[in-house]
């Protein structure tokens, strides 16, 4: 976490009074981070992450990460806080539709799922946390996840499926089809002899 927090020189870091959870705040106190040092199992929240609108202003949107959470999305999570806006395009799926990740449209969700299937981002709009992106099975068997609020911009989403994408190893171009032979000329059969 300190080397996280470090790469942005405004973050003012404490912990709490039991020393289980680091505490963060920028010095505006408009972003703040917390850090759950005894996070473990795969459904733990290890990370919060939460921005307002001013001191004591609402919450503008916050998400939880699990503890195996890759280093580079909880960093752009964190650079979504502190760094120049993204300047990726404005839908915030349109990196992984670039990426050739596959969309499904459900009842109550919609996903897109990375080439080699091993990472999933998941949008239920009826629920609180509406965005969910997680690496595993299912969300419910997921080696790691992160569940961002309804409230979250496009700007933040469109960071991490950057990120992610990036994350993957390169889809390999299909392999070329051989070009087939042109057809062999008619012939006529010849009459046998003896």
């Amino acid at each position: 976490m300190q080397g996280l927090l470090r790469s942005g020189s405004r973050w003012g870091e404490y912990r709490n009074w039991d020393g289980k959870k680091t505490l963060a705040a920028l010095g505006d106190p408009t972003a703040r981070v917390e850090f759950d040092h005894e996070a473990r199992h795969r459904t733990d929240i290890a990370w919060t992450i939460a921005q307002y609108d001013g001191h004591v202003g609402e919450r503008l949107w916050a998400a939880t990460l699990t503890p195996h959470t890759p280093v580079a999305l909880i960093d752009a999570a964190l650079q979504e806080l502190t760094a120049p806006p993204f300047g990726g395009p404005a839908n915030p799926t349109e990196n992984l539709r670039r990426a050739g990740w596959h969309t499904e449209n459900h009842l109550d969700h919609s996903t897109w799922t990375s080439p080699d299937r091993t990472i999933t981002l998941a949008r239920s709009p009826d629920t609180t946390d509406r965005w969910t992106l997680y690496g595993g099975d299912s969300p419910d068997q997921a080696v790691w996840a992160i569940r961002l609020s309804a409230s979250v911009s496009d700007k933040v989403l469109a960071r991490l499926a950057g990120t992610t994408v990036g994350l993957l190893p390169p889809t390999p171009a299909p392999a070329p089809r051989p070009t087939p032979l042109p057809p062999l000329p008619a012939t006529t059969p010849r009459p046998r002899t003896r």
